[in-house]
């Protein structure tokens, strides 16, 4: 039986925006790090404070990003390149509002602003998490609550995924779709479908994280990564015969279509593209049914 081992790592500093591919990374508390860069630590949000993602504004999907050392060059539709740097960030403080939740961040220079207003067509501002701004994980599914912390991910530190529940999904659908329609942070191969909803903790590398909840879709799946454009209802629409999930947790529920498992880290550690993953504990795989997905713009 083959080892699993970690096949991507990808790293979104900025929320939304493209993915970075790296081949080593460092698992911290508030999700993937390539230095002093951090998962999911940008996002963007408009003129009254609203969140700005794929959600609202697919094309989103094509602001590239390359890390610069300690900051980002961010391009994208033909506009000059901007750099967007950490240090740069003032005293002047914000918040966006994430789901509904006024979430704390800081402001970024006007350059910046100024960029992805042009990019967008209306104005926006890029704010920054830094570490006196403190965001908490869902208490319903922290390990610690009112401890465990998360950048401007939805909701969770980090999203595990497995190449083999991809394969079973495309074998649903009349035209396959790649890993980045789920915009994972781990990706594992090596593995038999649907693994990764056996899984309760697991070690890799120097770190070990514990899986707290799976990972309820929305209408982003639908959003080619490349191109920035819609494509129609899937694989929404198969995952809903597949992948659906409704069961009561505590006092919430999860109820929705699934694709990969959001964690948390337990202990901060180094990992790299070819290490093992090891399952340290398991959990009785989830009661999926079959259900038609409506493709949910709130996910």
């Amino acid at each position: 039986m083959s080892i699993p081992t970690v096949t991507r790592l990808t790293l979104y500093p900025i929320k939304s925006c493209g993915g970075v591919s790296l081949e080593r990374a460092h698992i911290g508390p508030r999700g993937l790090e390539a230095g002093p860069i951090g998962d999911r630590r940008w996002m963007l949000s408009d003129a009254e404070g609203q969140m700005i993602t794929q959600r609202q504004t697919e094309h989103l999907a094509r602001v590239r990003i390359d890390l610069l050392g300690g900051a980002l060059r961010v391009s994208g539709d033909g506009l000059e390149p901007v750099v967007v740097d950490p240090a740069d960030i003032g005293d002047a403080r914000a918040s966006v509002r994430l789901f509904g939740r006024a979430v704390p961040g800081h402001r970024s220079p006007k350059a910046v602003d100024d960029w992805f207003s042009r990019f967008l067509g209306y104005p926006a501002h890029l704010l920054y998490q830094t570490e006196e701004d403190h965001r908490l994980c869902d208490p319903d599914f922290a390990l610690a609550p009112g401890q465990d912390k998360v950048g401007f991910a939805d909701a969770f530190p980090y999203l595990i995924s497995t190449e083999a529940t991809l394969a079973r999904l495309n074998g649903l659908l009349a035209e396959p779709v790649p890993m980045n329609r789920f915009r994972p942070n781990i990706v594992v191969g090596g593995t038999g479908p649907d693994a990764e909803y056996d899984w309760k903790r697991v070690a890799i590398g120097d770190a070990e994280l514990s899986i707290v909840k799976p990972c309820t879709r929305c209408v982003m799946t639908t959003i080619d990564q490349e191109r920035g454009v819609k494509t129609g209802k899937e694989p929404l629409a198969a995952l809903g015969r597949a992948y659906f999930l409704s069961t009561s947790v505590g006092q919430s529920a999860i109820k929705g279509v699934i694709f990969g498992e959001n964690a948390i880290a337990t202990r901060p550690g180094a990992l790299a593209l070819g290490d093992a993953v090891r399952v340290l504990e398991e959990k009785p795989r989830h009661a999926f049914r079959t259900e038609e997905a409506s493709v949910s713009v709130t996910g």
